[in-house]
């Protein structure tokens, strides 16, 4: 699913239940040997790790920062593909400006990682858009879970009522 990939793009990572996130820095052809700013566990070193996996969940010595690493080694034999979902509801930044970000925030290492609110998606719309954004993994799962409780909750208020329709 490997599609062009040019700098500023963010990439979207498929890890099976769930998707990783990053913008692309630097632009080699083949894409594959493009680079990637995202946010991953400050320990990741093999290349087959996923950077956010279950153990930012459960692990809270975790410290999640921000780096630069090859897209190849993130994807880590997983698909990936460009995906500028927000470009028609929001103007993106300039190639030059959101790599001067990244950069920046390279340098300042760390990111107040928050699977709800700060995650690595979140990460990457910030760096094209500059805007504050959960993203549509984090929404899709809220509406998922919110519909669930509403069902949960007619099917607990039907369970204990008799049935009226019945003739003596």
């Amino acid at each position: 699913m490997t599609t062009t990939i040019k700098v500023g793009d963010m990439v979207r990572f498929f890890r099976g239940l769930y998707t990783h996130w990053g913008v692309c820095v630097s632009q080699d052809s083949p894409t594959e040997n493009a680079q990637l700013v995202h946010v991953s566990p400050a320990d990741w070193t093999e290349p087959d790790f996923d950077p956010l996996g279950v153990r930012v969940l459960f692990d809270p010595e975790c410290r999640v920062i921000v780096r630069q690493d090859s897209i190849v080694e993130v994807a880590a034999g997983d698909e990936f593909e460009m995906c500028n979902y927000l470009d028609e509801q929001f103007e993106p930044k300039t190639p030059e400006n959101i790599v001067e970000e990244a950069m920046k925030q390279l340098k300042e290492y760390t990111w107040n990682y928050d699977l709800r609110l700060k995650n690595c998606e979140a990460f990457a719309i910030w760096l094209r858009y500059r805007i504050e954004d959960r993203g549509q993994q984090v929404k899709n799962v809220e509406t998922a879970v919110a519909l669930a409780s509403a069902a949960a909750k007619v099917a607990h208020s039907h369970a204990g009522k008799k049935d009226d329709t019945s003739v003596q």
